[in-house]
């Protein structure tokens, strides 16, 4: 994306083809000199079978860092397919490029069990 100074941008982190997904805790970095990062909000893979969904988030735009954690409630089996996670909502405050990173994403399955997951890197370049 090439937001122009000021304007917002969205960005969606998904996960594809996943098997029993329970619990996404997940750590984000981009450059703090570029972007502000004003809202984070749950995508739909996590609750769409109707099921309550535990969400938190803790946004330090100081050091250019978000940590996210998305749980399903205990008991409840994780979720299977593809969908959004969660989306990012930036504001391009000073030209220049950021690139947005996934620092950790420790998945889980229901049975608490590490699930593997690749997690490329996108660039948002403010004009």
């Amino acid at each position: 994306p090439q937001p122009r100074l000021g304007a917002t941008v969205s960005v969606t982190v998904r996960a594809e083809n996943v098997a029993d997904l329970f619990s996404a805790p997940l750590r984000l970095k981009f450059d703090p000199k570029v972007l502000r990062l004003n809202e984070v909000t749950r995508g739909d893979l996590f609750s769409r079978d109707g099921q309550n969904v535990i969400f938190t988030r803790n946004i330090q735009n100081d050091v250019g860092e978000v940590a996210v954690n998305l749980n399903r409630m205990p008991g409840t089996s994780g979720v299977s397919g593809s969908g959004a996670l969660i989306t990012l909502v930036f504001q391009a405050t000073a030209p220049g490029s950021s690139a947005i990173n996934i620092l950790e994403a420790p998945l889980k399955n229901s049975k608490l069990e590490p699930l593997m997951l690749a997690a490329p890197e996108t660039t948002i370049v403010v004009k």
